[in-house]
């Protein structure tokens, strides 16, 4: 009865809450931080501007490592030892990047070991910890952590700027106490779920859709482990990370160029800027309202937000006036934020606990591809067209594809195991 409890109250919400500190620890002044001091840190040095942007190149293949590699090792020695390295890891890299190094090209390096950083503890460790403690009503806690990126791209620029204002050493040491933080918090707080590490069996929808075999007696197995392999050959799979790739292409392609398109089509810079904050608060919204789907089919969810996407960016350029372009950019923005909150849920739902942090570390490393390619790709487009309406409208024709894949994956009605085995026996 008081398994998991800790003073009445059941453990997984202090993990929930833990999770979403070492979440805006990590990703804000990751993601949104360490760009501004390297702004400044080249007009100091006098260093070429190209190491800004090979420094986020890097920073987001950082990302794709570690997605991979923390996964994976985390289900050999669980989250709260990984989380507890890369934090000793990030305050290293923090030290030496603000304090010892000097060399331009040292400094792109190290934002592939920011990127690692960042990673674990946001886009793998945490989210597979609360696949841990919680077995159903996972919108709660996933909330919590997806509001804890929005938050950390509103709070740390301004405090990053005004730090860099009197030295971008002051920025970085805020980026070690931060770190230190969490590596506090990981020790003293984090608490892995040792009875639910690769032996829980509760992928329901995978079950629905592949029943259990009859044995040559007549009987079925009442469990039967998931393997990675069978996942690997699963469909279902290959198109969730068809719709995470899109995703990401959908994020990065808005992000890199609505604001130039505004001005392309003849509207300001200040009024770019403002839809860049409507995407933005029309995420935080969604993601803050992760909650509330629980109660709705999570699948339709995902198919909805990828049919935002496409009348979203088709908006954007039929566009003839500010409004209708605003009203893009308020569709793309709440595509966003549904798709950001939903995809790990559909994944847990589908491939159950025991997989679902190697297979999340795999999809969003595969997916940073998209995230990659999408800014080159749409810049080559908008200089070769001449603008960049061509590019949006790809990538609209990318998300109807990604709506379509969501409607036909083969995913059933969820169902527990022990339901499956007794419909099976008759």
């Amino acid at each position: 009865m008081n398994k998991g409890k800790e003073g009445g109250i059941y453990y997984g919400w202090v993990i929930a809450i833990c999770c979403f500190l070492i979440y805006l620890f990590a990703t804000g002044p990751c993601t949104y931080g360490t760009s501004i001091v390297a702004t400044r840190m080249v007009t100091d040095m006098g260093w070429d501007s190209t190491v800004i942007g090979g420094a986020s190149s890097l920073y987001y293949a950082g990302i794709a490592i570690m997605c991979l590699v923390s996964s994976q090792l985390a289900r050999k020695i669980g989250n709260r030892k990984m989380i507890i390295i890369t934090c000793i890891f990030g305050i290293c890299i923090f030290v030496f990047q603000g304090y010892v190094n000097r060399s331009p090209i040292i400094f792109r390096f190290m934002y592939v070991l920011i990127g690692v950083y960042s990673a674990a503890c946001s886009l793998t460790c945490p989210m597979d910890m609360l696949a841990q403690w919680f077995d159903r009503n996972r919108g709660i806690p996933f909330s919590i952590l997806a509001v804890s990126g929005s938050v950390g791209g509103v709070i740390t620029p301004p405090i990053v700027n005004m730090l860099c204002n009197y030295s971008s050493a002051y920025a970085w040491g805020l980026f070690i106490v931060l770190a230190a933080a969490n590596l506090l918090i990981a020790m003293f707080l984090l608490k892995d779920n040792p009875e639910e590490i690769g032996e829980i069996c509760d992928s329901r929808a995978w079950v629905a859709a592949h029943p259990a075999p009859v044995s040559k007696d007549g009987t079925v197995k009442e469990e039967i482990s998931i393997s990675m392999q069978e996942c690997y050959r699963s469909y279902m799979l290959y198109g969730l990370l068809f719709v995470l790739l899109v995703r990401q292409m959908c994020l990065t392609g808005f992000n890199s160029y609505v604001t130039l398109y505004g001005v392309e089509k003849g509207f300001t810079t200040a009024q770019g800027a403002w839809m860049m904050s409507v995407w933005s608060t029309m995420g935080l919204v969604c993601r803050g309202g992760t909650f509330v789907l629980d109660k709705f089919n999570k699948h339709i969810l995902q198919i909805l937000s990828f049919a935002l996407f496409t009348v979203g960016y088709i908006t954007l350029t039929v566009a003839g006036t500010y409004p209708i372009y605003a009203f893009g950019g308020i569709l793309c923005g709440l595509g966003f934020g549904i798709a950001r909150a939903i995809y790990s849920l559909v994944l847990i739902d589908i491939f159950g606990k025991k997989n679902f942090g190697a297979l999340n570390g795999l999809t969003y490393a595969i997916g940073q591809v998209g995230a990659i390619v999408a800014p080159t790709a749409v810049g080559m487009i908008g200089a070769a067209a001449g603008g960049y309406t061509s590019a949006y409208r790809i990538i609209a024709g990318f998300a109807a594809v990604a709506t379509v894949i969501a409607i036909i994956t083969p995913v059933k009605k969820l169902q527990p195991r022990h339901a499956a085995v007794q419909e099976a026996n008759g």
